[in-house]
């Protein structure tokens, strides 16, 4: 029973993640958010950590759809037998579904939490892209005035040549 209360406290840290993932917060916030989770995913500690965490709850949610099945052809056997006999399998088959669901749902969130932290790795790319693209469009736009500028007095220059006019 103590892994599943194990589970059961990995899927509530699970759930406070992706609400905080997917509440519009200010984009500060969720950078920092960001920040960490990727800090810590980046630590080849935690990323073991993560992998071991993953198989442990995939093993115990096909553990339980075993369990699931087994009672439910256990209750289907029994049917019309002792009735304690098929409450104790009810309660059981009650438990291995609960399991299913706890396990299955910490599962797809963590699949969800990586997936969430890649999209927003990558848009914090995107975003310093973009600002260093605009930057460099403010540089050559300054720098094509500058040009233009230097274009038109060397047109008069030149039209002060054709006339005959000594440079000044």
């Amino acid at each position: 029973m103590l892994h599943w209360n194990l589970i059961f406290c990995i899927l509530i840290i699970e759930c406070v993640l992706v609400l905080l993932l997917v509440l519009p917060l200010p984009r500060l916030m969720k950078r920092s958010i960001l920040e960490g989770i990727s800090k810590l995913w980046s630590n080849f500690p935690v990323k073991i950590a993560a992998i071991a965490i993953v198989i442990g709850i995939g093993v115990l949610f096909f553990d339980s759809l075993r369990d699931s099945s087994y009672y439910k052809d256990q209750i289907d056997f029994n049917r019309g037998a002792d009735v304690k006999a098929g409450y104790n399998l009810h309660s059981r088959l009650l438990g291995a579904q609960r399991n299913a669901y706890i396990s299955g749902f910490a599962l797809f969130l963590l699949f969800c939490i990586y997936r969430f932290e890649v999209m927003l790795r990558d848009q914090v790319d995107a975003e310093s892209k973009l600002a260093v693209a605009i930057r460099q469009k403010e540089i050559n736009s300054k720098e094509h005035e500058k040009l233009l500028k230097e274009k038109e007095e060397l047109e008069t220059e030149r039209e002060r040549l054709r006339r005959g006019e000594t440079p000044k």
